[in-house]
C-alpha cells in the first residue's frame, strides 16, 4: 500500500483525524490563581518577561478604531478622529471595536483609513467633505470577518509582525497543498507554510474537538509542522462562540493540547497577555527549537533577535 499524495486533502484530513484519535487533550481551568493562563500556557511563555499593560490602559487615536457599530458611532460622536480614545470600555466590559456575533456582521461598517495630520495643521473644510464622502463609499462594501479581526488584533499590537487577512481568500503559496487560514502571523514576507508563525479559526459556533473547526486545526498544525523542522510546537488559535471565546491549540509531533477557553471581552488581560506573549515575545515561546539555525530565506537574522515591544498607538 503506497501513501497517498499529499494534495489528497480529503484523504489527509481522513488520515489525521485517524493518527489524533483520542491524542487530543483538553485542559481543565487553573485551580492556583497565581496560574491565570493555566500551567500550559504558564510554561510556555515563561520566557516572556515583557510588562503588558493593562487592557484599561491602552489608547489608540479614534480613526484607528477602523470598524464601528451603533454603540460606537454614538460613543464618540463628539470627539474628533484624532482623539486618543481607549481600546476597552470597562463600564461595559468589551472593546471598544464591533466585533460581530456571527457571520452576518449585521450594522458594522468600515471607515476610511485617514492619513495622519502633521505639523500642527488641520482639516480644511474641503478635506473633510472628501472623507464624508470617503466613508460613505466605504461603507458600502463588504467586510469580512478577517479584516475586522486582523485589523483588531493589529491595532492591539501595533506592526511589529502582521496578521495578514488576504491569505483568508487565497491559498497559502504551496506547490502540493492548497488551503487557507482565517489569520496567519508572519512577518513582511510572503505567506508560505514555512514562514507562518501561528494561525487562528474563527466560527460563532461552540467549539469541540470533532467539530469542523478542531478537524480544520488539526490539519493546520500538520501543514505548519510539515516544512518546519526547527519547530518543537504550533500554536493556532481558535476564536469560537460567537468568536468571543480564545483558545490555544498546543500541537507537537505526537499529540496536542486546547487550554481553557479565555472570553476576549470579560478576561481582556488574560486575552492581552497571551496574544502579546505569541507577537513579542522569544520565538521559543511559539515553538522555535533555539539549537537550530534557520537559513536567512525563511527568517531573516533580526527577526531571530528579541524583539522589543513598541508603543501603542
Amino acid at each position: 500500500m503506497s501513501a497517498p499524495c499529499v494534495s489528497d486533502v480529503p484523504m489527509m484530513d481522513k488520515l489525521t483525524d485517524l493518527e489524533l484519535n483520542h491524542l487530543i487533550v483538553e485542559e481543565e481551568e487553573p485551580g492556583d490563581s497565581t496560574q491565570s493562563l493555566g500551567y500550559l500556557l504558564s510554561q510556555i511563555f515563561r520566557t516572556f518577561t515583557i510588562e503588558v499593560p493593562d487592557a484599561t490602559e491602552l489608547q489608540v487615536l479614534l480613526h484607528k478604531i477602523h470598524y464601528r457599530d451603533t454603540r460606537l458611532h454614538v460613543k464618540f460622536a463628539h470627539l474628533d478622529e484624532q482623539s486618543m480614545v481607549p481600546l476597552y470600555d470597562e463600564a461595559s466590559r468589551r472593546w471598544n471595536w464591533a466585533l460581530p456575533r456571527s457571520h452576518r456582521k449585521t450594522g458594522i461598517n468600515k471607515l476610511p483609513e485617514l492619513e495622519e495630520i502633521g505639523d500642527g495643521e488641520e482639516d480644511s473644510g474641503a478635506n473633510k467633505e472628501s472623507e464624508n464622502t470617503t466613508s460613505s463609499d466605504t461603507s458600502q462594501k463588504p467586510q469580512t470577518l478577517e479584516d475586522i479581526f486582523s485589523s483588531f488584533f493589529n491595532a492591539m499590537c501595533g506592526a511589529v509582525a502582521q496578521k495578514n487577512s488576504r491569505n483568508s481568500t487565497c491559498p497559502v503559496k504551496d506547490d502540493k497543498v492548497l488551503r487557507k487560514p482565517d489569520l496567519a502571523l508572519l512577518d513582511d514576507v510572503e505567506a508560505c507554510w514555512d514562514t507562518i508563525k501561528a494561525v487562528c479559526e474563527l466560527t460563532s459556533q461552540p467549539y469541540t474537538p470533532s467539530s469542523t473547526i478542531g478537524k480544520t486545526l488539526d490539519n493546520k498544525a500538520y501543514l505548519l509542522l510539515r516544512p518546519q523542522p526547527w519547530r518543537w510546537f504550533v500554536l493556532p488559535f481558535s476564536l469560537t462562540n460567537e468568536y468571543h471565546k480564545l483558545r490555544v491549540h498546543m500541537y507537537d509531533h505526537a499529540c496536542g493540547i486546547v487550554t481553557c477557553p479565555v472570553h476576549i471581552n470579560k478576561a481582556p488581560n488574560r486575552y492581552l497577555h497571551i496574544l502579546s506573549s505569541v507577537i513579542f515575545g522569544h520565538l521559543e515561546c511559539i515553538g522555535y527549537d533555539p539549537s537550530i539555525s534557520i537559513f536567512t530565506k525563511t527568517l531573516c537574522p533580526a527577526q531571530l533577535e528579541t524583539p522589543i515591544l513598541p508603543p501603542f498607538y
